[in-house]
């Protein structure tokens, strides 16, 4: 092992948290809108819940290594196209999950706050988000951690962070380097 690459790893490893956090904090702002706008309880127009239910399914339905493909296309290799390859599908995926979320812990709220003539807008800042914080927070941490994963196979394609180094150590048969950077990426996922 090359204990002597750890500093180089650790920065490349950040940098793969780093594609994951704000991936996921892009995705997360988006998919709590549009979740809010499919889920049957909460949805203004049964139009709008479908179309955006739709599309959401046809983002799912693209694997990720594409939008990855398509982003590096656009904004060339690098950190930019792996948040942006990762922002859109984590975005319909929270969407859908968030969507199922707010119909499960919501049922009573909607029915109580019309009886009041609150907004849509006041009964879902007020109501739903208050009541169903903690799930939306570990569906999140949840995907979070799958965003951490796919990041480390990005960087293999050329989009940054360890999996780019791991990469390089495979081609150039640097075993005791490649070692470290699997030590360091099972110690992130274990944590």
């Amino acid at each position: 092992i090359s204990w002597e690459v750890v500093p180089k790893v650790l920065e490349s490893m950040l940098l793969t948290l780093a594609i994951a956090l704000i991936g996921i904090v892009i995705s997360a702002i988006l998919a709590l809108v549009i979740g809010f706008l499919i889920a049957g309880n909460t949805a203004p127009s049964k139009i709008v819940k479908n179309i955006l239910s739709s599309i959401c399914i046809i983002i799912r339905t693209i694997p990720i290594t594409v939008w990855v493909l398509l982003a590096v296309a656009s904004a060339g290799f690098g950190a930019t196209a792996a948040v942006l390859g990762l922002a859109l599908p984590t975005m319909a995926y929270l969407s859908k999950t968030f969507a199922n979320q707010i119909e499960t812990c919501g049922k009573d709220i909607k029915e109580t706050m019309v009886a009041q003539g609150t907004s849509w807008p006041v009964m879902i800042v007020r109501g739903f988000i208050p009541t169903c914080k903690a799930s939306l927070l570990a569906v999140a941490a949840f995907r979070f951690e799958m965003s951490v994963s796919e990041s480390t196979v990005l960087g293999l394609i050329g989009c940054g962070g360890i999996g780019y180094l791991i990469s390089r150590y495979i081609k150039a048969y640097k075993f005791g380097e490649l070692s470290v950077c699997l030590i360091v990426v099972l110690i992130v996922m274990y944590a």
